[in-house]
Parts: structure tokens; C-alpha cells; sequence
């Protein structure tokens, strides 16, 4: 599955994510040449930065095992480098075509000149170039920002792919050449970066990060951010269904949703009466989507009904609310605020003297 623009997100979904993150452990990695002593301070990224930051640096023929921005490794030893198979160039200029002044304020931990001032590139023979994030410990998610710049005249474009158990996400990011700057204006982007959300480790606890040469010469990346996000649910219902009730022959609605980071589209629904899966039928509806519809209802479809979600290997079920059929044509709003609701449910099964 492809999500072309991993930066939209639904409002409820982007709360969701940014309350799971906000106990993320960051991982910071300088990408760059290996040649680190013309001159040192400028090719690595020297730890902490101004910010109290610890950054990783990466250089071509060798990866790094991660620590976090607070210096800390983790249990699992988290580990960046590039995949078998690949090759990727790294260049540090002087005087530096990279990013020189980064704006702590758009840019935010990426602002370090000697992240955004250097980069890894991938051109003709070499793109695409694959990066792996290993020892990624299970159960956990991970959010990839990154980063690219360089000044040039001819507009260059990288295109960045994030694969995982659930699926793959791609975007892309002019680096240089007419128009990259902020407003359209310059030859060197300063403000963009691309972010992938809710990235789900494959099986040998892996994420692979691909940088391609979109358009231009050369494909460009200088600096990445991990966030390991332990306790979020893959999946999250930001809408839960809501009990309803109907005379013989008339009909139940139900309506549920559930996001993950990749959105709707990518889970799988079933609806429920009782523990038992509900397939289309003449008098059912919509029972594999997010709103169930039964028509032309009898005392049998009365029940517990619930929407059990799919995604990857997780499954995940909505609160059980009732369906409930009456005896005889009864009104389904008696508290009269415009909607049948479990509030509405409650009222009508207390005032008959149902438990």
C-alpha cells in the first residue's frame, strides 16, 4: 500500500499521533562524507549541539548503532546503515553548497549547520539507495523525518520511500534550483522536510529508508530523525458507533471509524451482532465497511453489535453497543434532540422495563 502524501492527516489522527509522541525517544543522524577532518567541525556534528542534543554520525562504508538525543542506546542496540546492495556518495564542499544558517525556528532540532551542511546523494549509478533501520524492537512505531538541501541551480528533486510490515509510504522534496527556497524564492530549500508517521518494523525488525534521484542529477539527503513510540495502538477509532433501535420493519444504522497512521484505507472492517460476523444480504448492508445498515428489521436483529478492525497483525474492536427492536411503532427520539442515540436506547429500554 502507497500513502502519496504521509503528511496529510486527519485532524483526530495527527492529535492521536502527536499524543503518542510526545514520550518519543529521538534518535538524530548526520549524514555525511567520511572525510571528517577537513574540517571536523563542519563534516560530523559534534555532540551535544547548542541544544543539548546527542547526534549520530553516519559516513558511507560503515553504519552506527543509534543513541538517542540524550545519549541513552537502546536494549535492542536500534542500528542505521545501508542495505546490502546499495552503494551512496557523500559529499562535504568548501566553500559548502549544503544548507549554511538553518532556522531553529522552521526547521526545529535539524537547525545545526553541520547536519544540514553535508549530505549523502544518490545520482545516475546509484540510485536508488537503500538504508536500513535495524534492531527496531517489536511492538513499538516509529516516525522517520528527513531532511535534504543543497544549493544549485538546477532543480533537483529526491523522492523518499519508508517501508515497513504496514505497507510503504513515499514523498518527495525539492532540494535545490529555482523556486526550493521559502516562498519559491532561492535556489536552496530551508524549510521543507518530509515526515512518515507510524512506521511498523517487518519481521526481522526492519524499516528501509530509500533515497531516489527524482529529477536532476542527483538525489539529496543530509539529516534523519527517528522516533521510537512505544505504547500506541496501530490502530485508533475516531469514531466510536452509537446504540439504535427501530419498529419492525424499519432499520439500524451503524457508523464506526478507525484511522491508523496510513489511514482508513488501509485495514480491513467487519461488523458483528453478537460475536458473529455479518455478511451482505438482502435486508444487511455495508457489513465489511464503516457503516452497517439493516433493513427492514425483526425481533432477530436485535443484539450486541460491535466493528472489529484488521491492520497487519493487529485487530482491534469497537465498543459493543446495542441494536434494540420493539414490539410496536414507538418514538425513537424521546428526548427529542434531533437524534437516535444510545442515549434515546436507554430511555426507551428503562421506560419498558428492560434490565
Amino acid at each position: 500500500m502507497t500513502l502519496n502524501n504521509p503528511k496529510t492527516l486527519t485532524a483526530a489522527l495527527a492529535a492521536f499521533l502527536a499524543a503518542g509522541t510526545a514520550g518519543a525517544q529521538s534518535f538524530l543522524i548526520d549524514l555525511g562524507p567520511e572525510d571528517v577532518n577537513n574540517p571536523p567541525e563542519e563534516a560530523r556534528t559534534l555532540t551535544p549541539d547548542a541544544s543539548g542534543n546527542v547526534w549520530n554520525n553516519f559516513t558511507p562504508g560503515s553504519g552506527v548503532a543509534l543513541v538517542d538525543t540524550a545519549g541513552n542506546g537502546t536494549t535492542e542496540g536500534l542500528f542505521f546503515g545501508v542495505a546490502e546492495g546499495s552503494s551512496v556518495g557523500a559529499t562535504f564542499v568548501e566553500p559548502t553548497d549544503g544548507l549554511r544558517n538553518p532556522d531553529g525556528d522552521i526547521l526545529g532540532v535539524f537547525a545545526v549547520r553541520s547536519a544540514t551542511w553535508d549530505y549523502v546523494f544518490a545520482d545516475e549509478t546509484t540510485s536508488p539507495v537503500a538504508f536500513e533501520l535495524s534492531n527496531c524492537a517489536a511492538g513499538e512505531l516509529y516516525n522517520i523525518r528527513l531532511f535534504g538541501a543543497e544549493t544549485f541551480t538546477e532543480e533537483r528533486t529526491a523522492r523518499y520511500t519508508v517501508s515497513g510490515a504496514n505497507g510503504s509510504m513515499t514523498d518527495t522534496l525539492q532540494t535545490s534550483g529555482p523556486g526550493a527556497g521559502p516562498g519559491g524564492v532561492g535556489n536552496i530549500n530551508s524549510t521543507g522536510f518530509v515526515e512518515f508517521f507510524g512506521i511498523q518494523p517487518d519481521v526481522n525488525g526492519v524499516i528501509t529508508i530509500e533515497l531516489i534521484r527524482e529529477a536532476g542529477d542527483f538525489g539529496i539527503l543530509n539529516a534523519v530523525e527517528v522516533q521510537a513510540v512505544s505504547g500506541l495502538d496501530p490502530v485508533v477509532f475516531t469514531l466510536q458507533p452509537q446504540s439504535d433501535i427501530a419498529s419492525p420493519g424499519g432499520t439500524l444504522v451503524f457508523d464506526a471509524l478507525a484511522r491508523t497512521a496510513l489511514g482508513a484505507d488501509a485495514m480491513s472492517y467487519q461488523w458483528r451482532r453478537d460475536g458473529v460476523d455479518l455478511a451482505d444480504g438482502p435486508r444487511v448492508s455495508g457489513a465489511r465497511t464503516r457503516i452497517l445498515t439493516v433493513s427492514d428489521v425483526t425481533a432477530g436483529d436485535a443484539g450486541s453489535y460491535e466493528l472489529v478492525v484488521t491492520e497487519g497483525a493487529t485487530v482491534a474492536s469497537s465498543v459493543a453497543v446495542v441494536g434494540a427492536v420493539t414490539e410496536g411503532p414507538v418514538d425513537t427520539d424521546p428526548n427529542a434532540d434531533g437524534a437516535t442515540d444510545s442515549f434515546d436506547v436507554l430511555d426507551i429500554l428503562g421506560a419498558a422495563g428492560a434490565p
